[in-house]
């Protein structure tokens, strides 16, 4: 009958219309998470990165380096590490659900999930007296705090290696840049803070590890490798707060193409690969290429 092709026509055309809806969908709930993930994490990596600094001067004029002692807040470090510990879950979950059809996003962000988790033992195993959790401190305390740093240092590679991939999907400008230097600076950090591990450890002593006493040697390398945890923070919290800035370009754009359907407009790109960011595979939902600025149809 006539009727019956227009029928199926217009069912195809509503089922188009509804998977593209969808995509549009995943794609929201991907920028969204990404920008509240790098976000988040961005500023603990400001905050400990000011903490650090702060300590790190006061080590070189000669006085208490801790930080609390000169803010009149004794227990600053346990409550700062409280909020750095469960602060940081939050931003890896975010970062862990943002692309969940992405293979290789999926394996290092479960990834730095899994090491956010870690941490969380760890700190509570460090500090179970502040917490009330044991009467003393732990024989293996030595070895949960040197476990913890060399956490840190990979958590910093994998956080790095997440932020450049998003930024160069989103064209952030020096994306590619600011991910190398920042992944550089780690390894080289990691593996000076290696060295010092090695030099720190009486490997003569039976289980648990016990630490030597301070050397020249020692101390010196554990100045540099604080300045360069200090330099590594810099730049992960400018690569991380820079790409949760990004992920609000595309969300904007799908905003404004949103009230430019309502209006009755045409659909700009209609995920033929006309619409955000640049085709770098990151996004399993669709393919993006070209510039939301070059688009020849733009809403009033």
């Amino acid at each position: 009958m006539p009727g019956e092709p227009a029928r199926g026509a217009s069912s195809m055309d509503f089922d188009l219309d509804l998977d593209r809806e969808r995509e549009r969908e995943r794609l929201r709930r991907g920028y969204r998470s990404c920008r509240v993930g790098f976000s988040v994490y961005g500023f603990i990596l400001v905050v400990a990165a000011l903490v650090s600094g702060a300590g790190m001067l006061l080590l070189i004029q000669g006085m208490n380096p801790n930080v609390g002692f000169w803010l009149g807040i004794d227990a600053f470090h346990s409550r700062f590490g409280t909020f750095h510990t469960w602060a940081r879950l939050f931003a890896c979950l975010a970062l862990a659900v943002a692309w969940p059809s992405n293979r290789g996003w999926t394996w290092r962000a479960g990834l730095l999930l899994v090491l956010a988790i870690g941490d969380i033992g760890l700190w509570a195993a460090i500090e179970a007296v502040p917490l009330g959790l044991a009467r003393g401190p732990s024989r293996h305390l030595v070895f949960f705090q040197y476990l913890r740093s060399a956490l840190a240092w990979s958590r910093f590679l994998l956080l790095a290696s997440l932020a450049t991939d998003f930024g160069r999907h989103v064209a952030m400008p020096r994306a590619r840049e600011l991910g190398r230097a920042a992944m550089s600076t780690a390894t080289v950090a990691a593996a000076i803070w290696f060295v010092l591990f090695l030099s720190r450890i009486d490997w003569d002593a039976r289980w648990p590890l016990v630490e030597r006493r301070w050397t020249p040697e020692t101390v010196q390398l554990m100045i540099l490798c604080e300045m360069l945890q200090i330099v590594c923070l810099v730049q992960t919290s400018v690569l991380t707060i820079l790409a949760g800035r990004a992920a609000t370009r595309p969300l904007r754009e799908m905003a404004k193409e949103d009230r430019w359907l309502d209006l009755g407009g045409p659909a700009w790109g209609e995920f033929d690969g006309t619409a955000w960011g640049k085709d770098d595979g990151m996004s399993p939902a669709c393919s993006h290429k070209g510039d939301p600025a070059n688009r020849d149809r733009t809403p009033p």
